[in-house]
Order: structure tokens, then C-alpha cells, then sequence
């Protein structure tokens, strides 16, 4: 008798630590900034965390690549293993004009999860430079605002004539700001635009 009921409360203690999912699963939807709409097609890298490297880092250059999923038409992905190939997890999300993302949430072993995210896309602005009121060769326009801030957008002359195409936010209110100076005096103006999505809107800077 006593032999059984030390049987039946190991059985119980057992099913009690036994764990209800074992392995990884993340699943979730990928759709657009702004309008909402799903990103098909959209690579979601699963990067691994391993027990030497601490857990959760993204872009640290300390994780290593466990696999990729893409996204359905609707947005949709699911990534599972019925195994642990790393400690912790953490998402990168890409895809052709949009930009590239990597979440801070960090995802764990032997749960199931869900994470939803918006993707950035991009847009372009077509820039259209002119000095139409020009003092002397020291005239000068300078314009600022551009997604990648290292962008050298400067021009000197009396005779600028120029065209540009750069990379700003879309369906994102973007402020394209310019500094003219003509006679050591500096004007500066500024243009909010918010184009579409993967779209190409004109701005004429004329100074």
C-alpha cells in the first residue's frame, strides 16, 4: 500500500513538471507602417543566443543564424523546432524597399509566441536644385533630411542647375529642411512631405 501511494504522487509530480511544449515556435504578422497593409514575401532571419554569449543582444554580432522563414500573402510566418539549437532568440526582418529591422524583443525556449511587427518602407523624393536669383560664385544651398543622414547634398555656384533622387520615409511625414546663402546671408526653409509608400514624389528648392 504504502509503495502505491509513493507510485501515484511520483506520477502526479511528474505530470505536474512535465512541460506542456518542448522546442521553439514564434509566429506572427508583418505588415506595412502607415496603411497596415500585409508585407508578403517579407525574410524573417532567426538568430540564435548561445549560453556563452549572454542572452539577447541583437545586433551584436554575437548571434549565429538558425534558419528563415518568408511571409504568406497575408503576412503571416511561423518558424518551429521540436528542439532547443539555442539559449535565446532574437528576429531580423527584411525585405526590398523597406527597412531592415531588428526588434529588441528577445524570444525563449519551450513557449509559444506570438509577435507582430510594422515594417518601414521606403520612398524617394526627386529633388530639383536651381539658383534662380544668382549673386556670385560663393552662392550656396545645402539641404538636409535625407533617410541616410550622411548624405552630402551641397552645391556652390551661380549656375546650379541639378537634379536629385534620395531616399526618405513612406507613409512617414518626412521635414526636408535647406539653407541658401547668398552675400554671407543664410536663409533657411523647410518642406514636410509624406509620400506613399515605395513611391517618388518632386520637390523644386529653388533659391
Amino acid at each position: 500500500m504504502k509503495n502505491a501511494i509513493i507510485i501515484f504522487f511520483s506520477i502526479l509530480l511528474f505530470a505536474a513538471c512535465k512541460k506542456d511544449f518542448e522546442g521553439i515556435e514564434i509566429k506572427g504578422r508583418i505588415t506595412e507602417v502607415g496603411s497596415g497593409k500585409p508585407v508578403a514575401r517579407a525574410k524573417i532571419i532567426i538568430e540564435g543566443i548561445g549560453h556563452s554569449d549572454g542572452f539577447l543582444s541583437p545586433g551584436s554580432g554575437n548571434g549565429f543564424i538558425v534558419d528563415s522563414v518568408f511571409t504568406d500573402n497575408d503576412g503571416n510566418y511561423i518558424f518551429s523546432r521540436n528542439d532547443n539549437p539555442a539559449s535565446g532568440y532574437y528576429l531580423i526582418i527584411t525585405k526590398d524597399k523597406y527597412q531592415r529591422a531588428e526588434p529588441s524583443r528577445g524570444f525563449n525556449n519551450d513557449v509559444k509566441q506570438t509577435f507582430d511587427y510594422q515594417l518601414q518602407p521606403y520612398a524617394w523624393v526627386k529633388i530639383h536644385l536651381k539658383n534662380v536669383n544668382p549673386v556670385n560664385e560663393w552662392d550656396r544651398i545645402k539641404v538636409l533630411g535625407f533617410y541616410d543622414p550622411g548624405i552630402n547634398c551641397i552645391y556652390t555656384g551661380s549656375n546650379i542647375n541639378v537634379y536629385r533622387v534620395e531616399k526618405i520615409y513612406g507613409n512617414k511625414s518626412n521635414l526636408i529642411s535647406w539653407y541658401s546663402t547668398k552675400n554671407n546671408i543664410t536663409k533657411r526653409d523647410t518642406s514636410l512631405l509624406k509620400p506613399p509608400a515605395q513611391d517618388t514624389i518632386p520637390l523644386d528648392i529653388f533659391y
